[in-house]
């Protein structure tokens, strides 16, 4: 786990959610899953959405289990998206794991906003 550019990220968080793997149209196994980064100084939480692509994808459906702690790395790219609303088309960021960890394993299947918010608290990042 070693990137170092401008459009690169590393994150270590709490999963939130995350979706069941799905192949794209051009048969590429996706994931995409929420993480949760907490701002020591504001102590404000920050629900990050990343997505993962083939054995990335794989590694993250593996460790991407509610409550579980894990680090990922990788890079952001953007992607234009028509606004409707506006009538013009946006460059958007999203942000596409490399590389994932497991740090913190927890056996919480499915949680709720308060337990999550207490797990926020015991787990400071």
């Amino acid at each position: 786990m070693n990137i170092c550019s401008y459009n690169s990220f590393s994150f270590i968080g709490i999963v939130y959610k995350t979706s069941k793997a799905k192949y794209t149209d051009n048969g590429r196994v996706a994931i995409t899953l929420t993480i949760s980064v907490r701002d020591k100084n504001n102590k404000t939480n920050y629900f990050i959405p990343l997505v993962a692509y083939d054995e990335c994808a794989q590694t993250c459906a593996l460790y991407g289990v509610n409550g579980n702690i894990i680090g990922v790395e990788g890079e952001i790219v953007t992607q234009e998206k028509f606004n409707v609303l506006t009538g013009y088309s946006e460059l958007r960021p999203y942000f596409v794991v490399k590389d994932v960890i497991l740090i913190k394993k927890t056996n919480i299947k499915k949680i709720s906003d308060k337990e999550f918010s207490e797990l926020l608290d015991t787990y400071s990042l």
